[in-house]
Protein backbone atom coordinates (compact mmCIF):
# COMPACT_ATOMS: atom_id res chain seq x y z
CA UNK A 1 0.00 0.00 0.00
CA UNK A 2 1.44 3.06 -1.01
CA UNK A 3 0.39 6.80 0.42
CA UNK A 4 0.34 10.50 -1.71
CA UNK A 5 -1.71 13.70 -0.79
CA UNK A 6 -1.76 17.34 -1.86
CA UNK A 7 1.05 19.44 -0.85
CA UNK A 8 -0.53 22.09 0.85
CA UNK A 9 0.59 21.21 4.62
CA UNK A 10 -2.95 20.14 6.32
CA UNK A 11 -3.11 17.36 3.70
CA UNK A 12 0.48 16.26 4.24
CA UNK A 13 0.31 16.69 7.86
CA UNK A 14 -2.82 14.30 7.82
CA UNK A 15 -1.48 11.68 5.18
CA UNK A 16 1.84 11.49 7.89
CA UNK A 17 -0.27 10.53 10.50
CA UNK A 18 -1.97 7.78 8.56
CA UNK A 19 1.10 7.11 7.03
CA UNK A 20 2.69 6.33 10.93
CA UNK A 21 -0.54 4.39 12.27
CA UNK A 22 -0.25 1.64 8.87
CA UNK A 23 3.30 1.63 8.83
CA UNK A 24 3.75 3.23 5.15
CA UNK A 25 6.98 5.09 4.18
CA UNK A 26 6.35 8.90 4.08
CA UNK A 27 3.41 10.10 2.00
CA UNK A 28 4.51 11.61 -1.58
CA UNK A 29 3.32 14.84 -2.30
CA UNK A 30 1.65 15.99 -5.55
CA UNK A 31 0.52 19.92 -6.19
CA UNK A 32 -1.78 18.88 -8.62
CA UNK A 33 -3.66 17.09 -5.48
CA UNK A 34 -4.44 20.95 -4.19
CA UNK A 35 -7.63 22.88 -3.17
CA UNK A 36 -9.41 25.07 -5.32
CA UNK A 37 -7.71 28.11 -6.53
CA UNK A 38 -10.00 30.31 -5.55
CA UNK A 39 -8.36 33.57 -6.84
CA UNK A 40 -8.68 36.98 -5.34
CA UNK A 41 -11.33 35.16 -3.05
CA UNK A 42 -8.37 33.15 -1.25
CA UNK A 43 -8.59 34.02 1.94
CA UNK A 44 -11.75 35.77 2.15
CA UNK A 45 -15.30 34.87 4.32
CA UNK A 46 -18.52 33.50 2.53
CA UNK A 47 -20.10 36.85 3.21
CA UNK A 48 -17.52 39.09 1.85
CA UNK A 49 -17.04 36.88 -1.47
CA UNK A 50 -20.85 37.13 -1.84
CA UNK A 51 -20.67 40.99 -1.32
CA UNK A 52 -18.28 41.18 -4.01
CA UNK A 53 -18.98 38.83 -6.21
CA UNK A 54 -21.89 37.32 -5.75
CA UNK A 55 -23.23 33.38 -4.35
CA UNK A 56 -20.26 30.66 -5.18
CA UNK A 57 -22.80 28.95 -7.40
CA UNK A 58 -22.78 31.71 -9.81
CA UNK A 59 -19.63 33.84 -8.68
CA UNK A 60 -17.47 35.05 -11.24
CA UNK A 61 -14.16 35.56 -8.84
CA UNK A 62 -11.09 37.06 -10.83
CA UNK A 63 -8.21 34.48 -10.81
CA UNK A 64 -10.54 31.59 -9.88
CA UNK A 65 -10.12 28.25 -11.05
CA UNK A 66 -13.30 27.05 -12.56
CA UNK A 67 -14.48 23.44 -11.38
CA UNK A 68 -13.69 21.99 -14.79
CA UNK A 69 -10.14 23.56 -15.00
CA UNK A 70 -9.70 21.68 -11.05
CA UNK A 71 -10.90 18.39 -12.32
CA UNK A 72 -8.60 18.08 -15.53
CA UNK A 73 -6.03 19.10 -13.18
CA UNK A 74 -6.93 16.65 -10.16
CA UNK A 75 -7.23 13.68 -13.03
CA UNK A 76 -3.80 14.78 -14.38
CA UNK A 77 -2.65 14.32 -10.65
CA UNK A 78 -4.63 10.90 -10.26
CA UNK A 79 -2.95 9.67 -13.67
CA UNK A 80 0.27 10.71 -12.29
CA UNK A 81 -0.06 9.11 -8.39
CA UNK A 82 -0.88 5.86 -10.70
CA UNK A 83 1.84 6.05 -13.18
CA UNK A 84 4.26 6.70 -10.46
CA UNK A 85 2.91 4.19 -7.82
CA UNK A 86 2.70 1.49 -10.80
CA UNK A 87 6.38 1.87 -11.20
CA UNK A 88 7.15 1.88 -7.91
CA UNK A 89 5.31 -1.31 -6.96
CA UNK A 90 5.38 -3.51 -10.48
CA UNK A 91 4.39 -6.18 -11.03
CA UNK A 92 2.23 -6.29 -7.84
CA UNK A 93 -0.91 -4.34 -7.71
CA UNK A 94 -1.20 -2.06 -4.97
CA UNK A 95 -3.97 0.36 -3.33
CA UNK A 96 -3.13 3.93 -2.97
CA UNK A 97 -4.67 5.93 -0.24
CA UNK A 98 -5.11 9.68 -1.93
CA UNK A 99 -4.98 12.92 0.88
CA UNK A 100 -7.03 15.99 -1.02
CA UNK A 101 -9.42 18.47 -0.39
CA UNK A 102 -12.87 18.55 -0.42
CA UNK A 103 -13.22 21.17 -3.69
CA UNK A 104 -11.61 18.26 -5.38
CA UNK A 105 -12.96 14.99 -4.06
CA UNK A 106 -16.08 16.77 -5.59
CA UNK A 107 -14.90 16.78 -8.40
CA UNK A 108 -13.53 13.85 -8.85
CA UNK A 109 -16.36 12.17 -7.36
CA UNK A 110 -18.50 14.10 -9.72
CA UNK A 111 -16.63 12.78 -12.70
CA UNK A 112 -16.00 9.09 -11.38
CA UNK A 113 -19.86 8.89 -11.25
CA UNK A 114 -20.65 10.91 -14.43
CA UNK A 115 -22.41 13.59 -12.46
CA UNK A 116 -24.80 11.87 -10.93
CA UNK A 117 -22.94 11.99 -7.23
CA UNK A 118 -22.47 13.96 -5.13
CA UNK A 119 -26.26 15.00 -5.00
CA UNK A 120 -26.49 19.53 -5.06
CA UNK A 121 -26.81 20.63 -1.86
CA UNK A 122 -24.66 17.60 0.01
CA UNK A 123 -22.00 17.86 2.08
CA UNK A 124 -18.76 15.90 1.74
CA UNK A 125 -17.22 15.74 5.59
CA UNK A 126 -13.40 16.18 6.37
CA UNK A 127 -12.20 12.67 6.47
CA UNK A 128 -14.97 10.63 4.42
CA UNK A 129 -13.56 7.81 2.38
CA UNK A 130 -13.89 7.34 -1.19
CA UNK A 131 -13.06 4.04 -2.47
CA UNK A 132 -12.28 4.60 -6.12
CA UNK A 133 -10.79 2.27 -9.03
CA UNK A 134 -8.40 4.00 -11.95
CA UNK A 135 -8.18 1.61 -14.77
CA UNK A 136 -7.92 1.80 -18.52
CA UNK A 137 -7.84 5.74 -18.26
CA UNK A 138 -10.98 5.74 -16.68
CA UNK A 139 -11.77 6.83 -12.83
CA UNK A 140 -14.73 4.65 -10.94
CA UNK A 141 -16.11 5.48 -7.88
CA UNK A 142 -16.50 1.81 -6.01
CA UNK A 143 -17.93 2.88 -2.45
CA UNK A 144 -18.43 5.62 -0.57
CA UNK A 145 -18.56 5.33 3.01
CA UNK A 146 -22.15 6.47 4.14
CA UNK A 147 -21.97 6.98 7.17
CA UNK A 148 -20.17 9.94 6.88
CA UNK A 149 -20.20 10.99 3.17
CA UNK A 150 -22.95 12.53 1.03
CA UNK A 151 -24.29 14.19 4.11
CA UNK A 152 -27.47 16.47 3.93
CA UNK A 153 -25.75 20.02 4.22
CA UNK A 154 -26.44 21.52 7.77
CA UNK A 155 -24.06 24.60 6.90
Amino acid sequence: MAIVASDLSRAGETAEIIAGELGLEAPRLYPQLQERAYGEAEGKTGEEVAALWGPWVTARVPGAETPDEMRRRGLAGVRRVVRDVRRATAPAATSVIVVSHGGLIRELVRHATGGSLPEPGTYLPNGGGYSMLYERERLRLVEAARSAAFAPATR
